[in-house]
């Protein structure tokens, strides 16, 4: 068994990185940190940066939403 990342893989990553780096509010990273829950509100606005991006159902077709 390979264990080790394809480069398709590392290039992902460092995509997810990016985009957390950019995205994830300093206060909700703090939050998290602590170990504390996001509220209602943080929940939905991080789904919505997740949306946009296609990542929140990545295998749905590209027109409803996904990026596949």
């Amino acid at each position: 068994m390979d264990l080790h990342l394809t480069e398709a893989q590392k290039t992902f990553r460092e995509e997810v990185r990016a985009f957390i780096d950019e995205r994830l509010p300093m206060a909700l990273r703090r939050k998290l940190r602590a170990g504390h829950f996001p509220n209602r509100q943080e929940i939905l606005d991080w789904h919505r940066k997740l949306n946009v991006k296609g990542w929140a159902a990545p295998h749905w077709p590209k027109e409803y939403g996904g990026s596949d």
